[in-house]
């Protein structure tokens, strides 16, 4: 599945990435917890997860058919 990173995550990262999940899905905290030891910025708690375009607590099921993305806090200009 892709997952896309946006701010300053994917500057650093990069817009989107590769990552395989199982068939039964995982949770968010499960793929932060994958992704972070690849992506250590992504360990920080103030990174919020997104699936299908909603903001998605740490417990939310995430599937292979959903889109999932990673943003980092925002601030107001």
């Amino acid at each position: 599945m892709k997952i896309l990173f946006f701010g300053r995550l994917g500057e650093t990262i990069g817009r989107e990435i590769e990552h395989e999940l199982p068939p039964q899905g995982c949770t968010v905290a499960e793929l932060r917890a994958a992704l972070a030891k690849t992506h250590g910025v992504l360990a920080a708690e103030s990174v919020r997860a997104c699936i299908d375009h909603e903001i998605a607590p740490e417990t939310a099921l995430v599937l292979p058919r959903h889109e999932v993305a990673f943003i980092p806090p925002l601030s107001g200009g």
